[in-house]
Order: structure tokens, then sequence, then C-alpha cells
């Protein structure tokens, strides 16, 4: 994410409100935001359910930054924090949910990357 901190705190509202309690969320906070200390802190201790990577890069638009910190959450949910998963759903900051059942077309459809171990 990039954007202000109402923003994303409305951003993780949508994402949290329309997926399970199982489902975890990933954050990247990019380094091209001048995020405070004081939000930071807050975006990490915004839900139990979401994760923020404490390793920050820089994102810019069309210029495959973005796939680049996805693929960076990536490798820190398996090689820092030792999270295992099945299915891993890769969100833009600008898409919203709009109804439930996300989890449920990802299982169904086999839509995901490789199982990371």
């Amino acid at each position: 994410v990039f954007e202000d901190r109402e923003y994303v705190d409305m951003y993780f509202d949508n994402i949290l409100s329309y997926t399970r309690n199982s489902t975890l969320v990933i954050a990247h906070l990019s380094a091209a935001a001048n995020y405070s200390e004081e939000e930071v802190k807050h975006f990490i201790s915004y839900s139990p359910r979401i994760l923020v990577n404490c390793r920050r890069y820089y994102t810019h638009e069309w210029q495959g930054s973005l796939a680049h910190a996805h693929l960076r959450n990536v490798q820190w949910l398996s090689t820092n924090i030792g999270l295992q998963f099945a299915h891993l759903m890769l969100l833009a900051s600008n898409s919203w949910l709009v109804r439930f059942g996300v989890e449920d077309y990802i299982r169904n459809h086999n839509v995901s990357t490789r199982r990371c171990s």
C-alpha cells in the first residue's frame, strides 16, 4: 500500500469484512510512501489477521515493482515467518472486494500458487 492512513484503514476493513476469520492478509508498505513511525505501528497492530512485511520496497506504477513487492511478500512469508499455505491471492491496494466467497472461488477453481514448503 502507499495511500494515506485513512484509505489503508478502509482497505483493511474491506478485506477483513469479506474474508473468513481464518484468512490472513499480508501487507506491503511501499517505501515510496512517507509513513511515520506511528502510522507503521498502527498498521502492524491493526488486526491479528494482518501481517505487515517489515521489508519495504519502492513501488511505482507501470514498472513491475508491484509484482516484485508481491513476490517478496511470498518469500518473506515462507522464509522469515515460516508460514505454509495452500492458496494465495495477490491484490493491489486499489482492488476492493464487493461480496463474500473469494476463498471458495480460489479453492474450487484451484487458482493459486503452488504450495510453498
